[in-house]
């Protein structure tokens, strides 16, 4: 399965990643969830089961 996170960074700054790696950066959360939701539709499109992971303002230490 191939998760992707979509984690605030800063007040202005969200990002994509997998496997812990940022693979994009927006300044809004709806462009980040387009992009990773987007990255999980061509992962499921080729046979992988995929999910998103969305992580609130503040909780970003915690991951």
């Amino acid at each position: 399965m191939q998760r992707f996170e979509v984690i605030q960074m800063r007040e202005d700054l969200w990002s994509v990643m997998y496997q812990g790696q940022t693979l994009y950066q927006y300044t809004t959360e709806e462009e980040a969830r387009w992009a990773a939701l987007a990255l999980a539709t061509n992962a499921c499109e080729t046979g992988s089961q995929a999910s998103v992971v969305i992580t609130p303002s503040g909780m970003s230490d915690a991951v």
